[in-house]
């Protein structure tokens, strides 16, 4: 589908992308690198669950610095005034974030805020791995990395002049990612090298895209659910017509917003059945757990999720203008576009 003469970026062949992309899955859609699994908490016949913030609700539950009321953790303000946010994401122990012409961390434990890196930009999309942040703009077509470590100067950039970015993927020897709205294309380059390998033909209405073992996952808006090899080829449709600008992709199924913005739907990979699993109102970032699908409702202004197999929403918390969301096996987090920056305990 791709001419031969595109096969040759960098001085590679699209065949050895495809054989090395492979490497490194990080957990569920990634956004999870170093999550720990605690001790299990041992309490006495004192504790008062309904308001011992260190076991609310039962028996080692940790509200993380909230406040435990009739049994519920309250929300945790993480920061303000950081500017204009997008898209999060969580390791164990920093959550990264963009703002305009920085990369910033916040610590979980101390709620110190590091700046990263700098660059030219806003932040439109992250994703990252164990010793990565990457990310991308739209109003700068800037395509960047930087060591998750505070002061690392100048970003490194991995691609510029870029137009509108859609989204981006990574596993640290490949980057991936596509424009948008109208002739992109999805890119693929090994670090290191110069050109990107173009993966596509032109292609409308690009937006998200997400990386899973040797697999890219990929929107085309509300045109439908795609896949194909992280080193090109023929591309597959799973479900056409469903789907906004954001997905989340666990083993089996991705979960993304409906066309309308009313729901949260999952389609099964394999089969490419679409079925309803809660309602939204006008969703924009998506992430799942091992249980759940979490996801930031901007026009409702709630952070909300639902158990992945259907049933209704469960509001976490009340937000203005919350876009994008980021998920631990902790807590869940969220960003806003006025600049705020929230976690509540699960």
């Amino acid at each position: 589908m791709i001419v031969d003469d595109l096969l040759y970026r960098g001085g590679m062949r699209l065949v050895v992308l495809w054989l090395i992309a492979g490497c490194g899955r990080i957990g569920f859609d990634e956004q999870r690198p170093g999550a720990t699994i605690d001790a299990p908490a041992v309490c006495g016949p004192e504790i008062d669950f309904s308001v011992d913030p260190k076991h609310c609700g039962t028996c080692g539950h940790d509200c993380l610095g909230g406040d435990c009321n009739a049994g519920r953790c309250s929300n945790v303000t993480l920061a303000t005034d950081q500017g204009d946010l997008r898209q999060p994401v969580v390791d164990d122990k920093y959550l990264y974030y963009g703002i305009a012409g920085r990369v910033r961390r916040i610590s979980k434990e101390t709620r110190a805020i590091e700046d990263v890196a700098t660059y030219n930009g806003l932040a439109f999309r992250m994703t990252q791995t164990v010793d990565y942040v990457y990310w991308v703009t739209r109003n700068t077509g800037l395509v960047a990395r930087a060591v998750k470590k505070p002061n690392q100067g100048a970003a490194e950039v991995i691609a510029t002049g870029q137009g509108d970015v859609g989204g981006i993927a990574s596993n640290d020897t490949f980057v991936y990612w596509d424009n948008y709205p109208t002739g992109g294309r999805i890119y693929g380059q090994r670090l290191g090298d110069i050109l990107p390998a173009e993966l596509t033909p032109p292609l409308d209405d690009l937006s998200a895209i997400r990386l899973v073992d040797n697999t890219l996952y990929f929107m085309r808006d509300t045109l439908g659910l795609f896949s194909m090899s992280s080193g090109g080829g023929p591309i597959t449709t799973i479900a056409p017509g469903v789907g906004s600008w954001e997905m989340a992709v666990d083993g089996d199924n991705v979960y993304l917003a409906s066309a309308d913005k009313l729901s949260i739907l999952r389609v099964s990979i394999a089969s490419g059945t679409v079925t309803r699993v809660t309602e939204a109102d006008g969703p924009w970032g998506i992430v799942v757990d091992d249980t759940h699908v979490y996801f930031a409702n901007e026009d409702g202004g709630t952070i909300a999720r639902a158990i992945k197999t259907g049933g209704p929403a469960e509001i976490l918390a009340q937000a203005v203008e919350p876009v994008g969301v980021a998920v631990d096996n902790r807590a869940v987090y969220w960003t806003t576009r006025g600049g705020f920056i929230g976690m509540r305990a699960k």
